[in-house]
């Protein structure tokens, strides 16, 4: 039986007031508003004419045929190919990777599919046509060159090349 003389059981005391966790919500609200006005009022940086841009546009390459230098008196030994006309595959000319998916296009060591494969040329990168056209295997084979890697070449089919624009 109960102690009549006892005081009831307190309620355990919160480790944390309630007043506590009101002042903590305020102060980070504050701290957010306080935080986007210093944001908002943060002057812009302005460009000053010292400044180097971060990348330099580079022209693409123009479809000009090359000027044969004629010694009066000599022939030339090696007549120069003339410059593809735009939206043809020649030597001169751009090409891009077309239709090969994930796949790519193997580029080779020789214009066959025995040759040893060099790269795998993915789908819309530009190369210069250096050589071709060969057939070989059923397939006609152009010598393929990058425009920014001039170490990225070799022999790919022509089923996967488009002229790429002038």
């Amino acid at each position: 039986m109960p102690d009549p003389t006892s005081s009831p059981p307190r309620a355990p005391r919160p480790l944390i007031p309630w007043w506590t966790w009101l002042l903590a919500v305020i102060l980070a609200v504050s701290a957010i508003l306080i935080g986007w006005a210093v944001m908002v009022a943060w002057p812009l940086p302005t460009p000053s004419a010292s400044a180097q841009p971060l990348f330099t546009v580079l022209p693409p390459p123009t479809l000009t045929p090359p000027q044969a230098v004629v010694i009066p008196g000599e022939e030339t030994a090696t007549p120069i190919a003339p410059t593809p006309l735009p939206g043809f595959l020649g030597v001169g000319g751009t090409v891009s990777v077309v239709g090969t998916g994930r796949d790519g296009l193997r580029l080779r060591e020789a214009p066959s599919l025995g040759g040893r494969i060099l790269l795998v040329a993915l789908d819309n990168e530009v190369f210069m046509v250096r050589d071709g056209p060969r057939e070989s295997d059923g397939y006609t084979w152009w010598y393929l060159e990058g425009l920014i890697d001039q170490s990225r070449k070799g022999w790919g089919v022509q089923n996967y090349l488009a002229p790429a624009g002038p």
